[in-house]
């Protein structure tokens, strides 16, 4: 729908790049589409570390791993996104060859390389046509909203004008941050799965232009089933373009687009990176949350959960031992956390993740310098994650107090921007039921499931608060709730329950304590209290909130109970004295229990959901017998 010439432009622009750097040996006997390809796919030596995602950028979702457009496409719909959808490697090359062919995987691509000015024209990464279709989106959606007027310009929806090399590689133009190719990418990625790949049927278009053929594929399919059943990635790519695309050359369009599904199927059944050296890769496609990135460096709660966590992590390097410790002195003797650490690095065996759980052994033993010391011997270009520690029975286990090792690791965290914390002590909480009797280690079965789940969710979901709490230059607790609100909320009424916005989905599967509680509504979000003790933890205002839900009637009576952190104010029935940030909770009971509870972000709105009918969304503010309350400033 977008390009003509494009495709052959961008080839010779790619590999006059590599011809002209340090790799031309390599280069030479090559053609240009292998060429291409090869860049493409981070090969050849192409230094892409300047694109990594930064983790606090609009959008982050953690779903667009890779230092192209192309493999966080190929990672998007190979399972890691929030849509559900895992395709195979064939169907995946049918879709990238169509995508490549229309956008060259550009998020901010017009056609014709121009700003679209009427419905006949595309826009994006798959042409979408009209324009409108996607720019609306783009408009709207929290991700997006507040980029769209900086970069939907001339400027940038010309490749040819704007892009170097080294752009066409990484798959959008010069002068667009990472952050912002990444939630363009997302919202358009999304958008193509929402719509008609899942409800526009072959037999509508099979006979449109010509005559696509391949018979065995049923009329009553949808797109999305066709490419799964296709007999081939060309077959694919074929289905893909006549069924979506519909380009008006569609015969034209047919070999190109099957033989660049055949060369992408190649090069990510095969692996993306010249670093990847395991022999077992040849057929394993890529996937980025699989824990091949990770090593994790533990005790007997880790060696309990192991089998768990490699469920959910089966590339993870695992060093764990039950009463294994933090760090050894005379008394302890043996292997240290911090000796394993120092042999991982001597052998240049640690990953670029480090999770540190350890602590569990040394309670109130540890120091800021031996935590410290783990991350300065780690580096400041690893991330290290650090596991809270917990017990569950602290009054007849007052020899397990975990407060100061806890407290330690958030004033690491505080102190470096490479490090981050996986709160097993703030997930488990509610479920004791798990935890053995000796108030420490889970339970096999439920509980080293929800340990392996607290882990996974922490590297792969971020919802570390200085990421989550939005980037406004609030200053008090009050504003950071407002900001936080309004950032995972949709900012009008109108969305159901099954479809909160991606900032705020992320933020419940990030959370152990909601996303396994026993409340579907809860776990998806589509219950005012679960978005209110969302806000107010992600904000950083009260990081123990989360652990206070559910129930609108529990919510009130732990704000009650902690004046130390909560002030009631006094409610005259208007929002005279109200500020961004209040925490409304109706006093209207039902059975005894209060019904409602919401936030006032300012300017006469306030944002909640609603049990079972809802999502967070923005609305008018409405008199109701509110009890006010407010986070008090540290």
């Amino acid at each position: 729908m977008v390009r003509s010439k494009l495709s052959r432009i961008l080839s010779l622009f790619i590999a006059t790049f590599l011809l002209s750097s340090t790799i031309v040996s390599s280069v030479n006997a090559m053609n240009i589409s292998t060429a291409e390809m090869y860049a493409l796919n981070n090969i050849l030596g192409y230094d892409g570390e300047e694109n990594l995602r930064d983790p606090c950028g609009p959008g982050s979702t953690l779903n667009l791993d890779g230092k192209t457009n192309l493999i966080k496409i190929a990672n998007y719909l190979s399972g890691n996104n929030t849509r559900n959808l895992t395709l195979s490697p064939k169907a995946i090359a049918g879709v990238l060859a169509n995508l490549w062919a229309e956008s060259g995987f550009d998020p901010f691509i017009g056609e014709n390389g121009k700003i679209p000015n009427n419905s006949r024209l595309g826009y994006g990464i798959a042409g979408f046509t009209p324009y409108t279709k996607i720019t609306d989106v783009l408009k709207s959606d929290n991700r997006t909203k507040d980029t769209f007027n900086t970069y939907f310009t001339p400027q940038y929806a010309n490749w040819l004008s704007s892009y170097s090399a080294e752009a066409v590689i990484r798959g959008y133009p010069d002068g667009i941050p990472v952050e912002v190719d990444d939630a363009w990418l997302e919202v358009e990625l999304d958008y193509l799965v929402d719509n008609e790949l899942t409800t526009t049927k072959v037999g509508s278009y099979r006979h449109l232009g010509g005559e696509m053929g391949l018979d065995y594929i049923p009329d009553n399919m949808t797109i999305l089933e066709a490419i799964e059943a296709a007999n081939s990635a060309e077959d694919a790519a074929v289905i893909f373009m006549w069924i979506y695309e519909r380009p008006k050359d569609k015969e034209g369009n047919r070999i190109p687009r099957a033989n660049k599904a055949t060369e992408i199927l190649e090069s990510i059944t095969t692996g993306s990176s010249e670093t990847d050296n395991n022999p077992d890769n040849s057929n394993r496609y890529i996937s980025s949350n699989d824990g091949s990135n990770v090593t994790i460096i533990g005790d007997s709660i880790t060696e309990m959960s192991k089998n768990d966590i490699l469920k959910l992590l089966p590339e993870a390097d695992i060093h764990s031992e039950g009463s294994k410790h933090f760090k050894m002195d005379a008394s302890i003797g043996g292997t240290s956390g911090i000796n394993i650490l120092k042999e991982l690095i001597a052998n240049n065996t640690l990953r670029d993740t480090l999770v540190f759980a350890l602590g569990t052994n040394d309670a109130g033993a540890l120091t800021e310098d031996d935590v410290q010391n783990v991350v300065d011997l780690a580096g400041p270009n690893r991330t290290v994650i650090f596991v809270t520690n917990y017990n569950s029975d602290e009054s007849s286990r007052p020899d397990l107090d975990y407060t100061s090792n806890n407290n330690i690791f958030k004033s690491i965290q505080s102190k470096n921007n490479n490090v981050r914390i996986v709160d097993w002590a703030g997930a488990v909480q509610g479920f004791g039921s798990d935890i053995m009797q000796d108030a420490v280690h889970p339970k096999v079965g439920d509980g080293t499931d929800l340990f392996a789940r607290t882990i996974y969710n922490g590297l792969y979901n971020n919802t570390s608060n200085e990421c989550q709490t939005l980037k406004s230059g609030a200053t008090t607790n009050g504003g950071r709730i407002a900001d936080t609100a309004i950032e995972l909320a949709w900012p009008e009424r109108g969305h159901d329950l099954n479809n909160p916005t991606e900032a705020y989905r992320n933020a419940i599967n990030g959370f152990s304590r909601l996303a396994n509680y026993g409340d579907s509504y809860v776990q998806i979000g589509a219950s005012c209290d679960a978005f209110v003790a969302t806000v107010l933890t992600l904000s950083g205002a009260d990081p123990n909130a989360v652990n206070a839900c559910c129930g609108a009637t529990n919510l009130r009576a732990y704000f009650l109970s902690h004046p130390e952190v909560y002030e009631e104010i006094t409610y005259d029935g208007t929002t005279n004295n109200l500020e961004p940030g209040d925490i409304l909770s109706s006093t209207k009971a039902d059975g005894g229990r209060y019904n409602h509870v919401a936030i006032y972000i300012g300017n006469g709105k306030l944002a909640d959901a609603s049990h079972g009918s809802r999502t967070a969304e923005v609305g008018n503010f409405y008199n109701d017998k509110w009890k006010i309350f407010r986070v008090k400033d540290n």
